[in-house]
C-alpha cells in the first residue's frame, strides 16, 4: 500500500511540474512577445499615419468613482476621425446624467439608449444598438467603462489595420497598485492567465478581449456578428470563436495596454468574477474550458489528494511545496510583464498565494455545476448550447 501511495504521490508531483512548467514557458513567450516580437517584428510593418474613420463604443452602467476620468480618457484620444457612442440601458441609469453633462463640449460624442436586453447580455445588446444607430466608421472599436485608456490607445489599436489581412485587433489591461490581499493576488493571477491565453489565441487561433477590441465593419457584417451576439452572453469569446472558425487574422497590440481602475480585494467578489470569466469560455469555447480545468482544477486536486489517502508527511508536503514554489515563479515572472503592480515576496506572500490558488480553484469549480451567470445586477440563465434562455434583473 505504501509503495502504491508513493507512486500516486510521484504522479501528482510530475503532473504539477508539467502544468506549471508549461505556464512558465508561456509567460516567457508572452514576455518576449510584449518586449520584442511585437515591437521589433510587427510594429515596424504598420503605417503610423493610418487614420481610418472609427466608431468607438463604450457601454456604461451605473456611477463609479472613476467614471469621469474614464470618460475623459476616451473623449481625448490622440486620434483623427473618430466618433464615440456611450451606451446606457435607460435614462434612469445614474451614468446617463454624468455622460450628458460631460459630452456637451464634445461634438464627436453621443449617447445611445439601448433599453433592456431580453435574449442576450446587456453589453451585447448595447453594442448592437450602437452599431445600428450609425453607418459611420470603417473600424468598430469596443472599450470598457471600468478601464482607463492611454491617450494613444485608439491609434495603436487601429494601426495594424493598415495591413489589409488583419480582421481584428485586441489590447489587454493591467492591474495596478500594491497587491496586499489574497483576493487581489488571485485577481492578478487570473488576469495573467487571461493574458497568456489571449497572446496564444491571437497568435495561433484568433482571439480578442472585449474591453479593448477593434474589428473592421465589413468583417462584422460578413461574419454575422450581430446574429451571434443575439442569444449570447459573451461579446469577446463568441467573437473570437467566429474569427477562428472563419480563419481570420487577429493581432494582440502590445504597445499601449489599458489600466484597470480597481483591483478586486474581496474573496467572494473575486470568486464570482472568476466564475463569470470561465463560464463564458465554457459555453463558447468548450475545448478551452476543458484546458482551464486542467490548469486550475487538476493541480489543486493533486495537492489535496494526500488529505484523503493517508500519505506520509513527505508525500503530503511535497506537492504543496512544488505548487507554491512554481506559483511564486509564475507571479514573479508576471511582475516582469506588468510593471504597474508591486508585490512583496515575504512570508505573508506564501500564505496569500495559498489562499489565492484556493479561490481560483473554487471559482473554476463552480462553473462545472452551474448554468447561471451573474453580471452587473443581472442573472443570465443559459442552455447547454450557450444560448441565453432567461434574463433576470436583480437591481430595479
Amino acid at each position: 500500500m505504501e509503495f502504491a501511495d508513493h507512486h500516486i504521490s510521484l504522479i501528482c508531483v510530475v503532473y504539477l511540474l508539467a502544468i506549471n512548467s508549461a505556464c512558465i514557458s508561456l509567460i516567457i513567450y508572452t514576455l518576449m512577445y510584449m518586449k520584442f516580437i511585437y515591437r521589433k517584428s510587427h510594429y515596424p510593418r504598420y503605417n503610423q499615419n493610418y487614420y481610418p474613420n472609427c466608431l468607438l463604443i463604450v457601454p456604461v452602467k451605473g456611477k463609479t468613482k472613476f467614471l469621469e476620468n474614464t470618460v475623459y480618457a476616451y473623449l481625448n484620444q490622440n486620434y483623427q476621425n473618430y466618433r464615440i457612442i456611450f451606451v446606457v440601458e435607460s435614462k434612469k441609469d445614474l451614468a446617463f446624467y454624468i455622460l450628458e453633462e460631460i459630452i456637451q463640449k464634445y461634438s464627436h460624442a453621443t449617447i445611445c439608449i439601448a433599453n433592456r436586453a431580453h435574449n442576450c447580455s446587456q453589453k451585447n445588446w448595447n453594442l448592437i444598438k450602437a452599431i445600428e444607430s450609425t453607418d459611420f466608421g470603417e473600424i468598430i472599436i469596443i472599450g470598457d467603462a471600468d478601464i482607463t485608456q492611454n491617450t494613444y490607445w485608439l491609434k495603436e489599436l487601429v494601426m495594424p489595420f493598415s495591413d489589409p489581412t488583419i480582421a481584428a485587433t485586441s489590447g489587454f489591461y493591467w492591474i495596478k497598485g500594491r497587491i496586499t490581499t489574497a483576493a487581489a493576488l488571485c485577481h492578478f493571477l487570473m488576469s495573467l492567465l487571461q493574458l497568456l491565453s489571449l497572446v496564444l489565441h491571437t497568435r495561433y487561433l484568433a482571439g480578442v478581449w472585449g474591453g479593448s477590441t477593434a474589428i473592421r465593419r465589413n468583417e462584422y457584417e460578413a461574419l454575422h456578428v450581430k446574429q451571434k451576439w443575439l442569444g449570447s452572453f459573451s461579446d469577446d469569446v463568441s467573437l473570437s470563436r467566429l474569427l477562428f472558425l472563419n480563419k481570420k487574422k487577429t493581432v494582440m497590440v502590445a504597445n499601449f495596454l489599458s489600466l484597470a481602475n480597481e483591483t478586486i480585494n474581496n474573496p467572494i467578489d473575486v470568486i464570482l468574477w472568476i466564475k463569470k470569466q470561465v463560464m463564458t469560455v465554457k459555453y463558447y469555447w468548450p475545448n478551452a474550458w476543458m484546458a482551464s480545468l486542467t490548469v486550475t482544477l487538476l493541480p489543486m486536486l493533486a495537492i489535496l489528494l494526500p488529505l484523503f489517502t493517508g500519505f506520509t508527511k513527505l508525500a503530503f508536503l511535497l506537492p504543496w511545496s512544488i505548487e507554491i514554489g512554481m506559483l511564486t515563479i509564475i507571479v514573479f515572472l508576471g511582475t516582469r510583464i506588468n510593471k504597474y503592480i508591486t508585490i512583496k515576496f515575504n512570508l505573508g506572500f506564501f500564505i496569500k498565494i495559498l489562499f489565492a490558488s484556493l479561490m481560483l480553484f473554487t471559482g473554476t469549480l463552480l462553473t462545472v455545476f452551474s448554468n447561471k451567470i451573474y453580471w452587473s445586477g443581472i442573472i443570465y440563465k443559459m442552455n447547454k448550447k450557450g444560448v441565453v434562455k432567461e434574463v433576470l434583473h436583480t437591481q430595479e
